[in-house]
């Protein structure tokens, strides 16, 4: 019998190892940049995944040695050991190896200007360096071009180690425990019957009618929008997906949440109080309903997962009424 236990997959020498040299080589990269330019304020490696076709993961980076404070901070919020959502980025640029060029961040329009790379024509890999506009004169496209050849092939030597490593794993952006994306790819309306425990128990044969009636009509209502559903049992999480829309966006988001997202949750609410008078006397079927937004991805079983699920679990536990909206969907 095997009883061997899989270790844990970045805690295992040779995947420190190979992140010790490409930090090495990285490192080197940053020092030059830094000299070239005062406005310098950090550079990252990132790779893609199979298993996030979405997503860039940065699996190395580097800040200069004197970094303003807020700045240091939303890097390590928005972008180190976190993916980072492909849409709308200057990471997408770099990754389908177009010349290296400086284009606006599309996370910090106000303050940086970035320069990206694919480190080859594979579109295994892609370098980011970010430029703060209002910090000093930006280096010329020549000058990052002429400091790029001379890094480039030392950083594509310092990958082959982790690179040879991610050719064997199977979800390596995950195995190696980096957060999700902070920019939101999907709203999430989630449904729980309170005190389906105490029916099932009580009443299984009626509550299990109502539970099967009700789901029925949960799919009538989102026949015609884009959704996935996974069934929680006594509740379910609807998950639409942003299709096209820029999660930076804000005005369009709100938009989305108030003529789609609200609009198909009060049309849910309305229409389980027409099923559940129906079990009244019988059963006391009640419903909460909760509105989420947020970055969800595919776990290793290929289900959907992500915060704005847990999230929307949670608001049901202090709700607001019947129709709870999470605090990511509220753009406070």
């Amino acid at each position: 019998m095997d009883n061997l236990v899989e270790q844990r997959f970045v805690a295992r020498p040779d995947v420190i190892a190979a992140r010790e040299v490409l930090d090495t080589s990285m490192a080197h990269f940053s020092q030059d940049i830094a000299r070239l330019s005062p406005a310098y304020d950090g550079a990252l490696f990132a790779v893609p995944d199979p298993h996030y076709p979405n997503d860039l993961g940065p699996i190395s980076h580097a800040l200069p040695e004197r970094v303003r404070r807020d700045q240091a901070r939303f890097s390590k919020q928005n972008l180190f050991n976190r993916r980072i959502q492909l849409a709308g980025t200057a990471l997408q640029q770099s990754l389908e190896d177009r010349s290296p060029l400086f284009t606006q961040s599309a996370m910090q329009p106000e303050r940086h200007m970035t320069w990206g790379a694919g480190l080859s024509k594979t579109g295994r890999a892609a370098i980011q360096v970010a430029f703060n506009v209002h910090q000093g004169t930006l280096p010329s496209n020549d000058e990052m071009d002429e400091l790029w050849a001379r890094h480039a092939p030392l950083i594509t030597e310092a990958f082959q180690p982790l690179q040879h490593i991610q050719d064997e794993t199977e979800n390596f952006l995950g195995k190696l425990e980096l957060d999700p994306a902070t920019q939101p790819n999907a709203f999430a309306i989630r449904w729980d019957v309170i005190g389906s425990t105490e029916m099932a128990f009580t009443k299984l044969g009626p509550f299990q009618a109502y539970l099967d009636h009700w789901k029925r009509e949960v799919h009538r209502v989102m026949a015609e929008s884009q959704h996935t559903v996974y069934d929680l049992g006594d509740g379910e999480n609807l998950i639409l997906p942003l299709e096209r829309t820029n999660p930076f966006d804000t005005i369009t988001l709100r938009r989305m949440r108030d003529t789609v997202v609200l609009p198909l949750a009060q049309t849910l609410v309305s229409r389980h109080e027409e099923v559940a008078r129906q079990y009244l006397g019988t059963l006391k079927p009640e419903v909460r309903f909760a509105v989420s937004m947020g970055n969800v991805y595919p776990s290793d079983t290929n289900k959907e997962t992500g915060l704005l699920l847990y999230e929307a679990a949670r608001s049901m536990k202090r709700p607001d009424g019947i129709l709870t909206i999470s605090p990511s969907a509220r753009f406070d």
